[in-house]
């Protein structure tokens, strides 16, 4: 049974709200800087601190800082022939022929082979030596490229384009280039797929066949899983409203209860570990019971009574994006938001007198802030309001909640691409 608070607590969502945007705000500044390099125009080499943004995307330009204490200034891909931190990444900037047809199904060229133009722009390389492996990304859109002996780097091909029976089909010309080209090792070819695994795995036993030295990323990308446990306690608000003008039977109810969860977080391989996916299956049962005094209508003086039971039990599925920002101590702050999809469990409204009304189905959305240390979490979290009564056309019945859930990861586990890199 839900505790009935009398006055009705109009609690503020302003200040969580304020807080996510200043917190959004810093994590910017939060990136560390990091002793790296870049060569200039002139072939010299300059060292000093880069701003490590993980770039999914290849950059076009970066942030550097000659010391701890100068000013960060933007190099462009003009201005830097490349940049990298030692261990971690190495982009250098390169003139190339690249096709850039679309992969995607609805966007699929008839012209089953490339279309080349040149470009200069940042490469990162995935391996280095004899044969060395770079890459070109920008969102879903991909390109490899090889570079034999310091050549110019050279696309490896690969398209998809729509065929004339309006089947898909694909050129798979980077195979052939791999055994013409790079063709030391005896490894078959037509079971390399177009990605980065497979071959930089190619790349690496191309380069031990020709007993070239080779030098690789150090750090391998992970993804990262966890299962924590999320109880938690809640409290709302339930104000009914009716559409024909007729208010007498509108009510307030509001209450503390419990919720109960279970959060499974996937983070992301890429800007720094700092983006996470999370589904947050949870179950709530919030009741609430008030009583109503009315006129049967306007111009009797007989006044009824009624008692209004609220039985809402609902399984709730958040789907969630979470941004952290990293602190000392293995500590760290976390704003997310969520799509929440609420499923109602034999929910009502149950009027003493009246017709009972049932609790539908809806959807609306999850804003939260916490801080996490190792296991341990708290958050505090809002639900945007959602009507319980959709199903209805004359009344509706507004749902407001606010959460403050701990948090405590039991199982984690870190799931290797299965990357085989020589250290």
């Amino acid at each position: 049974m839900a505790i009935i608070l009398a006055p009705k607590y109009n609690m503020k969502k302003s200040f969580l709200l304020s807080a996510m945007v200043i917190l959004v705000n810093i994590t910017v500044a939060q990136v560390k800087f990091e002793k790296g390099y870049y060569l200039t125009n002139n072939n010299e080499t300059v060292n000093g601190l880069i701003k490590n943004l993980d770039w999914k995307n290849n950059p076009s330009s970066f942030i550097f800082k000659a010391s701890e204490t100068s000013d960060p200034v933007e190099i462009s891909l003009k201005d830097a022939k490349e940049f990298g931190i030692s261990d971690v990444f190495k982009y250098v900037r390169h003139t190339f022929k690249m096709d850039r047809a679309s992969a995607e199904t609805n966007k699929l060229e008839a012209n089953s082979q490339p279309v080349f133009k040149e470009e200069t722009q940042f490469l990162l390389y995935l391996i280095e030596g004899k044969g060395s492996l770079l890459v070109y990304q920008k969102d879903n859109f991909k390109r490899f490229f090889y570079r034999l002996d310091g050549s110019n780097p050279d696309q490896l091909v690969y398209k998809r384009y729509l065929a004339k029976s309006g089947s898909i089909g694909e050129n798979n010309m980077y195979k052939q280039q791999l055994i013409n080209i790079l063709g030391c090792t005896s490894e078959r070819v037509d079971k390399i797929d177009y990605n980065r695994i497979d071959l930089i795995n190619y790349f690496i036993r191309y380069n031990e066949c020709e007993n070239s030295d080779i030098k690789t990323i150090k750090k391998t990308k992970k993804l990262q899983y966890s299962i924590s446990a999320r109880p938690g306690i809640s409290y709302s608000t339930l104000t009914t409203s009716r559409r024909n003008g007729d208010d007498r039977k509108n009510f307030d109810v509001a209450g503390f209860y419990g919720r109960y969860g279970a959060e499974v977080e996937i983070v992301l391989p890429f800007y720094a570990n700092r983006v996470a996916l999370t589904v947050e299956p949870t179950f709530k049962r919030f009741t609430s019971k008030t009583q109503i005094s009315y006129k049967g209508n306007v111009s009797t003086t007989v006044v009824f009574e009624e008692v209004i039971n609220i039985y809402h039990n609902s399984f709730q599925v958040p789907l969630g994006a979470r941004y952290y920002l990293f602190l000392p101590n293995d500590s760290r702050l976390f704003v997310n938001s969520a799509l929440v999809i609420d499923i109602p469990i034999s929910s009502r409204i149950d009027f003493e007198t009246s017709q009972d009304l049932a609790i539908s189905y809806g959807i609306n959305l999850g804003l939260g802030m916490g801080y996490k240390i190792k296991n341990f979490s708290l958050e505090a979290r809002y639900l945007s309001p959602r009507n319980l009564l959709g199903g209805y056309r004359l009344i509706g019945a507004k749902f407001n909640s606010y959460s403050l859930i701990l948090g405590y990861t039991f199982a984690k586990t870190k799931v290797d691409k299965k990357i085989i890199y020589n250290q």
